[in-house]
């Protein structure tokens, strides 16, 4: 079975950052964490659930920030994840189901799979920060998207593999 990492950039994001990683630990291998200046206990949560915790001093450029994370990868593959994503049930088994498939040959460069994120019946919030919220019928889809670890470029050698 292939390795997959979980990569994230966040700041104050205590209230909602323990429902995505109880959730990415189940199928990540690695999860690394920048964390662009938390003045509350982000920092302290995502020690609970990994050793990868990297500080990054804002400049308001999201790509630095994640291209700084993602150099420390040391897995196969690897992914992102918001703080305030939502990871059900089904959509891990999907992802372990995923890293299982991968490890047969060819290996693409991009994996492009379906997940369900959360929206809150209650709040009418997509997601958001409200640490009840949970997956619901009226969830949105979105695609994660897995990217082979060095690779030199984006540009793509291999094909891109959906996963439905």
């Amino acid at each position: 079975m292939i390795r997959l990492s979980l990569c994230m950039i966040v700041k104050n994001e205590e209230a909602v950052l323990t429902r995505v990683l109880a959730s990415a630990i189940q199928f990540a291998d690695e999860i690394l964490v920048a964390d662009t200046g938390s003045t509350d206990r982000t920092v302290e949560i995502a020690r609970q659930y990994t050793k990868h915790i990297y500080h990054y001093p804002w400049n308001d450029d999201f790509a630095a920030a994640r291209n700084f994370i993602c150099e420390k990868v040391s897995t196969e593959y690897w992914m992102w994840l918001d703080a305030d994503d939502i990871v059900p049930a089904e959509s891990i088994t999907a992802i372990l189901k995923l890293k299982e498939t991968l490890s047969k040959s060819p290996q693409p460069d991009v994996v492009m799979m379906k997940y369900v994120a959360g929206f809150c019946e209650r709040t009418g919030i997509f997601a958001g920060k409200d640490a009840s919220t949970k997956p619901s019928r009226r969830a949105a889809g979105f695609s994660i998207l897995l990217f082979r670890s060095n690779t030199e470029s984006l540009i793509l050698l291999s094909p891109i593999l959906t996963v439905t």
